[in-house]
């Protein structure tokens, strides 16, 4: 269907008529949606209005405004920015790492060092003797921890860890077994050039020669340390972190191992109640003899106590002893008593006259009980043949003689006669000042000619009143 005009006033007047009509219409229906909204919002009672944070920037809004930031900035500007965010991570995970590695440990690893307390597996060795590890590090001192305890102990063998890259081996020479690390040194096979270890006195021997390039020898421990290759010398870093010692600490706590094995730096450190006064210092004038006792008379009891502990410490087992009888009928036992620790024995020194005791077990005598015995030394010789005469009065045992030959253990029978004879000299002397001639009594405490000369008037006149 279509509409037809006359003219152009009767289509303006028919538009305008159209137009007012859709206006009133759309007036009315806005009016009523209102005030249908307006009902609808009165029967419902709304509540309170949440608060929200849908004007507030989220995340990915500001990831959104960042990246738009940084498209529009300059390349090279946004290139930088990432560089130095790359450097800022990596040293955040530099010193990280570096605090992971540094962190000591509450409680140090029973293969820890007993001196300085380093505990790399590579570095530390246990002494087969005491039981104890030590690594071979310096820490600014002459020898390395695990070479000054072997030395100050007096002790020869050690073995590895087994997390070490040579695992838990046990230092011994190829062919006679020998456990002296001071006497073993490694050298290469001819045909395979395999290295083994070889000790001194097995290179004498004629047969080494066609096995091995005896030439190119090298002993194991080398200017006071192991060899690296051996046992890996700590970093710098591990020795900065580790405790600072010092010889003369060394020696204490070596002397303080002597009476308690499981002694610590603490237990060195700290005083205990019952501990010994410390000794006066010896002076080059006394007053008189009283003084002089009060002064050397407990140095002298410290020797004792310390010559003592060290004659019960040295104890050879799994000796092997040839019997005789002597002309006077007495038994008489011959066999080699000589510390392992070097080429002699400096503080071994057994000389005629001293005592030893033979000792065998209940599963070795033959017997079910343990055998005793007691001797005297009456020969020895400079390689460390020992003939020992038996005293059977001074025997524990009432099982007499026996013919085994192995698995003794030989020790010393510890006397304190020559150290009661001191003190004993030391009492006379402050008791009385005639023990000795007035030139020696006064030249002992140190007094010159003048308080010599005074001495001597007194003593003329408390002599001469007692006449």
């Amino acid at each position: 269907m279509s509409y037809a005009f006359d003219d152009e006033d009767d289509l303006a007047a028919d538009m305008g008529g159209d137009m007012d009509a859709d206006m009133d219409m759309d007036a009315d229906m806005d009016m009523e949606a209102d005030f249908s909204d307006m009902n609808l919002n009165e029967e419902t009672s709304p509540a309170a209005p949440e608060t929200t944070n849908d004007f507030a920037p989220t995340s990915s809004n500001t990831t959104t405004t960042q990246d738009n930031d940084s498209l529009n900035s300059d390349p090279q500007q946004q290139q930088q920015q990432q560089q130095q965010q790359q450097q800022q991570n990596m040293q955040a995970g530099e010193v990280k790492a570096d605090n992971d590695e540094d962190a000591i440990p509450s409680e140090l690893p029973e293969h820890a060092c007993r001196y300085c307390g380093i505990y790399n597996p590579a570095s530390v060795a246990k002494c087969l003797s005491t039981g104890k590890w030590f690594c071979n590090s310096r820490g600014g001192m002459p020898a390395s921890c695990i070479i000054q305890h072997l030395v100050r102990s007096r002790k020869s063998a050690v073995q590895l860890h087994k997390e070490s890259p040579l695992g838990d081996s046990e230092l011994e020479c190829y062919n006679c077994t020998n456990h002296n690390v001071f006497m073993l040194g490694f050298v290469p096979t001819k045909k395979d050039g395999v290295v083994v270890l070889i000790c001194r006195k097995c290179m004498l021997l004629s047969a080494m020669k066609e096995m091995f390039e005896l030439e190119k020898w090298t002993s194991l421990v080398e200017d006071k340390a192991f060899l690296p290759w051996l046992l890996k010398v700590p970093s710098d870093k591990e020795q900065l972190r580790a405790k600072q010692v010092t010889t003369g600490q060394i020696n204490q706590l070596e002397e303080r191992w002597k009476t308690n094995s499981e002694a610590t730096w603490e237990d060195l450190e700290r005083k205990e109640g019952d501990e010994v006064d410390e000794v006066q210092h010896v002076l080059a004038n006394y007053t008189d003899g009283y003084q002089y006792q009060n002064v050397f008379g407990p140095l002298v009891k410290l020797e004792s106590d310390e010559d003592r502990v060290l004659k019960e410490s040295l104890k050879k087992t799994d000796v092997k002893i040839s019997w005789e009888d002597g002309i006077s009928g007495k038994r008489r036992a011959h066999f080699h008593f000589r510390e392992s620790y070097g080429y002699s024995s400096s503080h071994l020194e057994v000389v005629t006259g001293d005592e030893l005791a033979l000792t065998l077990a209940p599963a070795d005598s033959g017997t079910g009980k343990v055998w005793e015995a007691q001797g005297r030394v009456i020969e020895i010789d400079e390689i460390g043949n020992v003939t020992l005469e038996i005293n059977h009065r001074q025997s524990k045992s009432n099982s007499g003689r026996t013919n085994v030959t192995d698995g003794f253990a030989v020790e010393f029978v510890w006397k304190s006669v020559t150290y009661d004879r001191m003190q004993e000299a030391l009492k006379t002397f402050a008791i009385s000042d005639r023990s000795v001639s007035g030139y020696l009594y006064h030249k002992l405490l140190g007094h010159g000619k003048q308080e010599r000369k005074k001495r001597e008037k007194k003593r003329k006149k408390k002599n001469f009143f007692l006449i």
